[in-house]
């Protein structure tokens, strides 16, 4: 008998769940992409990170990746905004959390030859952002759609908006609650 624990609904798990032998290189896994093709901005390749973070202590308590997270942002963005840039991105995986009914597949940030690749649900989630910051409606919603498995949630919407408007350049456009 397995002494592993049932999947909840809105959880996280990492994308290499199985023990590996990786080394410092490894091929992409099924929908993994590498970050250099996506062309994330500065911005964007540190709510990757950070999300990551947020995702490992949701996925594994006690590896207390919050910690890093407050540590990187911290590095990036100064002492006196890191605690509310890592609240936002809390609050936009807590939307995506009780949106969510199957795992979220991520990468750990802290795996050097892990953190360059993005799984499926990874890049989905930085284009529903990235979407909203280009004033692409139609887009961040397809996207939120995806990510919510099938269904569009409002709330997770909003969150990527309250996260771009607060901490992504250029300032988001505001996305109305008109259907697409």
């Amino acid at each position: 008998m397995s002494s592993a624990k049932p999947r909840r609904d809105g959880q996280f798990r990492h994308g290499s769940a199985r023990p590996t032998t990786y080394g410092h290189h490894r091929q992409p896994k099924p929908g993994e992409v590498a970050l250099g093709n996506l062309a994330l901005n500065s911005s964007a390749r540190l709510t990757l990170a950070l999300m990551r973070w947020h995702f490992q202590t949701f996925a594994n308590p006690e590896s207390h990746g919050w910690l890093m997270a407050m540590r990187v942002a911290a590095a990036h963005v100064g002492p006196d905004l890191a605690g509310a840039l890592c609240c936002d991105v809390v609050k936009l995986i807590q939307s995506l959390r009780g949106a969510r009914s199957s795992a979220f597949l991520f990468n750990s940030e802290g795996c050097a030859c892990c953190r360059i690749w993005a799984t499926a649900d990874e890049r989905r989630l930085m284009e529903c952002v990235e979407a909203i910051c280009q004033g692409q409606q139609g887009r961040a919603r397809i996207m939120a759609q995806l990510l919510c498995d099938g269904a569009c949630h409002e709330g997770l919407i909003a969150a990527a908006q309250d996260f771009a408007t607060r901490h992504l350049q250029p300032r988001a456009v505001a996305i109305e609650n008109t259907p697409a």
